[in-house]
């Protein structure tokens, strides 16, 4: 059975007939998808439609936890919820001699923790002091260079 379509309709005007709407976009009658073929928005504010190709339903956004006083931590997730985390340093070898030297080191312990061995050669940047814990050993063909104006102290 045709469908008797409304002869002068306005832009977005819409008709139903036999439980089908239609939209008018000014050239042509559009079907529309609403009622039982879109899940209900109640509750849904904020997350997105998707489909697993059969099936329409609604998903949450995923978003990055706030960025507030989290400066120096990184983003880490347990496979469901993403969040910050402090880098813990709990295994001296992931310290190195190659620090910046326009940084700053900061301890989160009250220990500051350095090798018994100086293995590879190291220029302590000028302008700069250096502190070790000792007794330390220096080993064989190694250098350490103390430039003028600056001091190493082995405590």
């Amino acid at each position: 059975m045709p469908i008797s379509f409304p002869s002068n309709p306005s832009v977005n005007d819409t008709y139903t007939n036999a439980g089908v709407s239609w939209t008018w976009d000014g050239k042509h009658w559009n079907k529309l998808i609403i009622g039982s073929s879109l899940p209900s928005q109640t509750g849904n504010s904020g997350k997105y439609l998707t489909t697993n190709g059969s099936t329409i339903s609604w998903a949450t956004v995923v978003a990055l936890p706030t960025q507030t006083s989290n400066s120096g931590k990184y983003l880490t997730t347990d496979g469901t919820t993403a969040s910050w985390a402090t880098v813990p340093i709990t295994d001296v070898s992931l310290l190195t001699t190659n620090i910046s030297t326009s940084g700053t080191i900061r301890a989160v312990t009250p220990f500051y923790i350095n090798g018994q061995t100086i293995s590879a050669d190291y220029t302590i940047p000028a302008g700069f002091n250096a502190m070790t814990a000792g007794p330390v050993t220096v080993a064989n063909n190694i250098t350490v260079t103390v430039p003028d104006g600056s001091t190493w102290t082995v405590v």
